[in-house]
């Protein structure tokens, strides 16, 4: 999924995937460990980008608590 709108794709220089939502991050890709997705029920809209972005691995990735999400773009902020 490329950025639109209302989501926004992040790559890290550690190969680390964040997806933000309405600028929240809410799934990320981890080399190593796999897709997360975040524990806290958003909007509708959120979890179709999450779904979207995931793809057909959906089934394998891990839920984790929203803050642990939060931490891996801590400090970063998206410009729009």
């Amino acid at each position: 999924m490329a950025s639109t709108k209302n989501t926004q794709e992040i790559t890290l220089s550690d190969d680390r995937q964040i997806l933000q939502s309405y600028g929240t991050t809410v799934a990320a890709f981890i080399p190593g460990r796999g897709y997360l997705q975040t524990d806290t029920k958003f909007s509708r809209t959120t979890s179709r980008h999450i779904t979207q972005w995931i793809g057909e691995l959906l089934p394998y990735a891990t839920t984790v608590p929203h803050a642990e999400l939060i931490s891996l773009t801590d400090p970063i902020t998206s410009r729009q």
